[in-house]
């Protein structure tokens, strides 16, 4: 395979390479937030929005998987449900939009989604107010919305149950829990809407290795390493990434 058979030049598929690669070690290092952050704006410049998220979802299933058993585990089992029922409900949604606006446009708003996530990650902002089953049903509401059309739902997850007072192993559970049962949805919808082409399940079958290998690697770096430099260092450098996605 290579990427002319793509059709993609060489320099955008070595920067799908470098950025699944790094989504994935953010994925095992996290749980899932920082993920499609980095890997939705450099796949959507170059195949776009419309196959990009069918691919980006299926890399956050498969690792789903690997990561299962020890968020099971360790997450808030109650709130894993409101977050992912809610997400699950909203879902169809997202996806409406992404096939019904202009796929430019969708392109545009993966990079400025991914600029905006990761700039409230960086600055480290808690959601301070009122949390219950509403709270959590709104977070999980708007990260299905978000999921369904551009792929990248887990912020908003993320910044709700970081800002609880859980030991950070149950938080990094809950959030791999529910970023691993949400995309089952996402990709059901996406099927529904005929998102799955061949390009995607080559650049699936592509991209699901390295991938997974870095899940295993952020996995191994979880604990070892300081965790706020390392998001830090990787977001800083998506939002330089995604601000040059939301011009081209």
């Amino acid at each position: 395979m290579s990427a002319a058979f793509l059709d993609v030049p060489l320099y955008g598929f070595a920067a799908m390479l470098l950025a699944t690669l790094l989504g994935g070690v953010l994925r095992g290092f996290t749980g899932g937030a920082g993920a499609v952050v980095v890997v939705m704006p450099v796949l959507s410049a170059f195949v776009g929005a419309r196959e990009a998220v069918p691919v980006g979802v299926s890399l956050m299933l498969l690792t789903g998987i690997q990561l299962g058993p020890r968020a099971i585990r360790d997450a808030d089992l109650r709130e894993t449900l409101i977050l992912s029922a809610a997400c699950a409900l909203l879902i169809p949604a997202g996806a409406w939009l992404l096939f019904t606006l202009d796929e430019d446009l969708m392109r545009r708003a993966v990079a400025g989604i991914a600029i905006l996530f990761a700039a409230i990650l960086l600055t480290g902002w808690r959601h301070t107010g009122r949390r219950g089953p509403a709270a959590a049903g709104l977070a999980g509401g708007l990260s299905g919305l978000i999921s369904g059309a551009v792929g990248m739902g887990g912020p908003p997850m993320f910044l709700y149950v970081m800002s609880g007072t859980a030991p950070a192993h149950v938080q990094r559970g809950t959030i791999a829990l529910s970023s691993s049962i949400t995309p089952v949805v996402t990709l059901i919808a996406m099927a529904v809407a005929g998102a799955f082409v061949p390009r995607v399940f080559w650049l699936i079958a592509i991209l699901a290795p390295l991938f997974v290998v870095g899940t295993w690697a952020g996995t191994r770096f979880f604990g070892r390493v300081d965790e706020a430099l390392f998001r830090r260092l990787s977001l800083g450098a998506m939002i330089v990434v995604s601000t040059l996605v939301l011009f081209l």
